[in-house]
């Protein structure tokens, strides 16, 4: 989802998904990256570390400094710190997204919650297949890209009618006051 950030200029939350640097730019956003995919990645990173827990909160505490310097500062001290080959590589992922990232980067762009939400989760999920599709969508062009968006958009929508109409057949109540 974009909004706006404190320059009026939209700003796209994403995954690591290849597309969505090209889509940013395409539109002008400013293209950050959801915090909750790298919290997620943490947990294959911390293998062979003696305390992972402690690996976790150095790793949030990294993400979410709101000084520059005091980024700088945990980054080096982690990466001096955990020395599996794992956690250097995660590290120094952070280290080169961190503009994307970073609450010290990022802290003055607005966007509609820090991560995305389940709902948009669940909306990419159905336009690669549950995985099924996502190589294929990683190659394709613009148009089968946007073939693809407005096909799960009928599919999503015939089902809600389908519903409703169930819903209507049983002389339930429809609308927001119900369930």
């Amino acid at each position: 989802p974009h909004v706006l950030n404190s320059s009026s200029q939209s700003a796209f939350m994403t995954d690591e998904g290849p597309a969505f640097p090209l889509v940013a730019e395409r539109f002008g956003w400013t293209h950050l990256l959801d915090r909750r995919h790298f919290a997620l990645q943490i947990l294959s990173a911390w293998h062979g570390i003696s305390d992972p827990k402690q690996f976790q909160s150095d790793v949030y505490n990294i993400l979410d400094t709101p000084s520059v310097d005091t980024l700088s500062s945990l980054l080096q001290e982690a990466l001096a710190k955990y020395r599996t080959v794992k956690a250097q590589a995660f590290l120094k992922k952070i280290s080169s997204k961190q503009h994307q990232l970073c609450y010290a980067h990022t802290c003055n762009v607005i966007t509609a919650g820090h991560v995305s939400d389940q709902r948009m989760e669940q909306g990419m999920a159905a336009m690669k297949a549950n995985g099924k599709l996502k190589h294929y969508l990683s190659g394709c062009t613009y148009g089968e890209a946007i073939s693809r968006i407005s096909q799960v958009a009928r599919d999503q929508d015939f089902a809600a009618l389908k519903e409703l109409q169930s819903c209507r057949e049983l002389r339930m109540k429809v609308g927001l006051r119900y369930a």
